[in-house]
């Protein structure tokens, strides 16, 4: 894997931007892990994009920690948790106090929706990502809605939200605990997902193949594993910027390890980082 890596930064080495770490970064991102050479440009029809309902169906969720507020001019109980208010009907109001929400969000993060387990992941675990076509995005997201509750303790998925992004090596991403990683594994290759994966797309560089045209990685909660690997290829790219392949191999081990990535096998963390 990793010299792969280094193959790629060489032979793109004249046209990534050395001299400037942060835009190095992005450009690293882009070419080793989203595999494309260039930042892609607005789409044309800004509107066209998957709502997570759409995709993943109709999906809800216990929450607890809310606190009933009472409020006599609301027909509907209204309920605290985290500076928000809620009212809700009382057919949403569970026997523990707990609330029956949704399970899906519109606006997870920048460009993506996603469906949220029962049960929120750990804060260090395994992404799986999956290259699947635009036309089979509602068939994946049913069935990841409907077989990871039984593989997975605790999970998000997200989708590729703007249609004019596909095809992208991570158009559905899974965030579980590693010791889920085999069991969701095993489903992918199941449910044959390889029918639906875009072959166009190119796996990313920082990850590891995996069934029915799967990859993945380890990383914490709430990073961007690709960016911060990205970010690491770049910090040694940027301080060797003319050196031959065998030294900037040995700038890139350095930095994978130092930021708690294998060094020979940077789709992992480093033992004592896997715990989260």
């Amino acid at each position: 894997m990793i010299d792969h890596l280094v193959s790629e930064l060489l032979r793109n080495r004249a046209h990534l931007p050395i001299h400037e770490e942060s835009r190095l970064k992005e450009a690293i991102y882009q070419l080793v892990h989203l595999r494309r050479r260039h930042r892609f440009e607005s789409p044309s029809d800004s509107g066209s994009t998957f709502s997570s309902e759409a995709v993943f169906g109709t999906v809800t969720r216990r929450e607890p920690g809310w606190v009933h507020r009472p409020a006599p001019e609301r027909e509907a109980p209204v309920f605290v948790r985290n500076g928000l208010h809620l009212s809700v009907g009382l057919e949403l109001v569970q026997r523990d106090g707990s609330l029956r929400l949704p399970a899906v969000r519109d606006r997870y993060t920048p460009g993506f929706a996603a469906l949220l387990s029962e049960n929120d992941p750990p804060r260090t675990g395994t992404r799986i990502y999956l290259a699947i076509t635009e036309e089979h995005v509602h068939t994946v997201g049913r069935i990841l809605a409907s077989r990871l509750p039984a593989v997975s303790s605790g999970h998000v998925v997200k989708v590729l939200a703007e249609r004019g992004e596909y095809p992208r090596p991570d158009s559905f991403t899974i965030f579980l605990a590693n010791s889920d990683r085999d069991p969701a594994l095993r489903m992918i290759a199941d449910c044959e997902f390889d029918r639906y994966t875009d072959r166009s797309c190119r796996r990313s560089l920082f990850a590891e193949a995996g069934p029915g045209g799967s990859a993945w990685m380890e990383g914490a909660a709430g990073v961007s594993a690709g960016e911060s690997r990205a970010a690491c290829a770049a910090t040694a790219l940027h301080a060797h910027p003319d050196v031959d392949e065998a030294t900037l191999r040995e700038a890139l081990r350095s930095e994978f390890s130092r930021r708690g990535f294998d060094p020979d096998h940077p789709h992992l963390l480093l033992r004592a980082r896997r715990r989260g």
